[in-house]
């Protein structure tokens, strides 16, 4: 079974802001990324992890040297502090994904190395050669383990120590800039001991393969030269599955790879929907098949049995192809508007047509309320507050919905107010053919307005989508004009046609008060 001791960190001095100095793992960062958590602080550990290539780099004078120069600095300034004495450390983040609360965590140690698949640790996929070597440089020039292999096991025994931990004071808390709350405490010696003694199931790795893979070979290549030692033991995370289990998200390859290389010797069958859909279907299918997308179509690859990324790797370094990792599917349809990540020839942009004709029409509804305040010496009308609550079913793009609302409001609170088509009444010649003439309402006659969404998507069509663009304007005339009768009432006001224009509310004001 594997084993988990205590191990001796270097920490951050309590004077850095951990939010300012940490990152994502290695794996899941953009060049762009990459730069902005560099700015972020010149101690944030990304440039220990992931250091820039530079021009002129050559073996022994790289990024990798760079990166062990950066560690021997930082602990030399006092920057990086060793803890102490040897720890286990209880560590959690909490975190939203589509709004659902969430949390993970386990227990952080130094795991003795064994080859995988060897009864204590098991792998769930392949590992390639050019991230395996590359961590494994990166380990020869620092001799230090930067990142924790993420382990699941150990149920029953590391969930209770991180849930006892969590109840006390944190050594480290703090939020980052994604939203995720990350904290780590020490581990008291009761708590260490049942988890070393305790535990005696088999680890299954969930993240950090060619970290592993690679450490392994570091500590053969150490114990050849120098025995045993520090290097026959990596850092890792092991988390409860029972207690919190890690959650699973897709990563997406982004590649300047024409389909048409890919799909050389491999079958790629057409996809009917747009990206959002096929990244559905693949959740729905479950592992092993490939979805591909580009800006002339989808396409899915049929199920090959157990998931296989390493297989997928060799077909794209196989091609020669660059690529990039992205969790986040915002990101990846950003990068398929950027010219100079696509493939040569390839147009910029993921889009998707289709026609669809409803069996029937759809009707948005909702709720405007408008409250105005009436000068009874000018009758100049002035909005204070509107508020609409808008039910326009399934919502794909909420700032173009604000806005198509705030519009139509607009546009009808104008029509209430001023807007008005004036003929002479001898020769039918229009008297407001132009704005010189033809009152609009500008900014400063609008106040704030608040809107909100209530979508209950509609059954008539595949999107839940209902019409939006008059919802602003029919709501806003009954609720601006019913605003100003209800103000205009006390005076005895009966009334009142459109444009409620200063001159008319004074007249009637006028012609209420002579009875």
């Amino acid at each position: 079974m594997a084993t988990l001791e205590p191990f001796r960190a270097l920490l951050y001095a309590p004077s850095i802001d951990p939010a300012l100095v940490t990152s994502p793992p290695y794996d899941v960062i953009s060049a762009a990324e990459r730069q902005r958590l560099e700015g972020l602080h010149p101690y944030n550990i990304i440039s220990i992890i992931l250091g820039a290539e530079l021009p002129g780099d050559e073996p022994g004078s790289d990024k990798y040297t760079r990166s062990a120069a950066h560690l021997r600095d930082w602990i030399a300034a006092g920057v990086l502090v060793p803890d102490d004495r040897s720890h286990l450390y209880a560590y959690r983040m909490d975190y939203e994904i589509d709004g659902v609360p969430g949390s993970s965590g386990g227990v952080i140690g130094a795991l003795d190395l064994e080859p995988v698949a060897s009864g204590g640790i098991h792998p769930h996929e392949r590992t390639m050669p050019k991230p395996r070597s590359d961590r494994l440089e990166l380990m020869r020039t620092t001799q230090a383990n930067l990142e924790p292999i993420w382990l699941v096991g150990g149920p029953g025994v590391v969930g209770p120590a991180v849930g006892a931990a969590s109840q006390l004071a944190a050594l480290i808390d703090f939020v980052d800039p994604a939203g995720v709350r990350h904290r780590l405490w020490r581990l008291d010696d009761a708590s260490a001991k049942a988890v070393t003694e305790g535990l005696n199931s088999p680890l299954v790795i969930a993240d950090g393969h060619h970290r592993y893979a690679a450490a392994v070979t570091y500590r053969d290549e150490m114990r050849a030269s120098h025995g045993g030692g520090p290097w026959e033991r990596t850092m890792a995370l092991i988390s409860d599955p029972a207690e919190a289990p890690p959650a699973l998200l897709a990563i997406h390859r982004l590649t300047d790879l024409p389909v048409s290389d890919f799909s050389d010797g491999e079958s790629l069958e057409p996809y009917p929907g747009d990206l959002a859909s096929l990244v559905r279907h693949l959740e729905t299918v479950g592992p092993g098949t490939v979805g591909v997308a580009d800006s002339s179509g989808r396409w899915t690859m049929p199920a090959r049995g157990p998931l296989d990324t390493a297989w997928l790797a060799g077909v794209l370094d196989a091609a020669g192809a660059a690529v990039s990792y992205e969790h986040d599917l915002e990101e990846v349809a950003r990068t398929a508007f950027m010219p100079g990540k696509l493939p040569r020839g390839m147009e910029p942009g993921l889009f998707e047509t289709g026609s669809f004709s409803p069996a029937q029409d759809t009707f948005p509804n909702g709720c405007h309320v408008c409250e105005v305040e009436i000068d009874p010496e000018t009758g100049a009308v002035a909005l204070a507050r509107y508020s609409v609550v808008d039910d326009v079913g399934t919502v794909v793009n909420p700032k173009t919905l604000k806005g198509q609302i705030q519009g139509g409001v607009v546009q009808g609170v104008g029509q209430v107010l001023m807007e008005q088509v004036v003929y002479d009444r001898q020769s039918g010649q229009l008297l407001t053919a132009s704005l010189m003439d033809y009152a609009m309402p500008h900014a400063d006659d609008i106040c704030m307005m608040e809107i909100e969404s209530n979508p209950v998507p509609t059954k008539l069509n595949p999107l839940g989508v209902k019409g939006a663009g008059e919802a602003g304007t029919v709501g806003a005339l009954p609720a601006a004009m019913n605003a100003i009768m209800d103000a205009l009432a006390s005076l005895g006001v009966r009334e009142l046609d459109m444009p409620a224009s200063p001159l008319r509310v004074w007249q009637a004001i006028a012609a209420a008060k002579r009875g």
